[in-house]
């Protein structure tokens, strides 16, 4: 009996499974100087670029322990921490800290902003991303799963980058 009991929980257990690290990325080609470009994106402290994005407060702006909130067209609020910051390699990476998963359905989000240079004169801004799907548990409901988690990352890149893209490129 207590074998039949082992072995049943041992095949449940082997076809259990939570969520995995998922990545995701996006990029555009901006016809614009790479300084123009990091001057707009590099700003921790303000992603205005970004259409959804309606205000943006930083607290500790400079420092490596900065905090910013993003203030949705929504109402709703994003709060990010800098983890890494270089001015040098126009790169940084943040974390999400707080946020709604009916907002965003992920958790454990950390995200990289790198703008690089072109040989003709454009830039490349490189949006990078690491998460897990917003419910932990197995099974989790349609709105809350990987594909709902990659959909929403995938609009909040595209989204924010054709807006950055029309924005410098118009404003010449």
């Amino acid at each position: 009996m207590a074998a039949a009991a082992a072995a049943i929980f041992f095949v449940g257990a082997v076809d259990a499974h939570g969520p995995t690290r998922q990545r995701a990325e996006a990029s555009v080609e901006i016809n614009a100087p790479v300084d123009k470009v990091w001057a707009a994106v590099g700003d921790f402290g303000n992603m205005n670029w970004h259409p959804a994005v309606t205000d943006t407060r930083i607290e500790g702006a400079g420092t490596d322990d900065a905090v910013r909130t993003l203030v949705l067209d929504s109402g709703d609020t994003i709060v990010e921490e800098i983890r890494r910051y270089d001015e040098e390699r126009m790169t940084y990476a943040y974390r999400a800290t707080e946020f709604d998963v009916d907002v965003l359905p992920v958790s454990n989000y950390t995200g990289n902003i790198t703008v690089s240079a072109n040989d003709d004169g454009t830039s490349t801004v490189l949006w990078r991303a690491a998460f897990t799907r917003a419910e932990q548990q197995n099974d989790p409901p349609e709105h809350l799963n990987e594909e709902a988690a990659h959909a929403a990352i995938n609009a909040l890149y595209e989204e924010g980058l054709a807006a950055l893209k029309a924005q410098l490129e118009g404003a010449r």
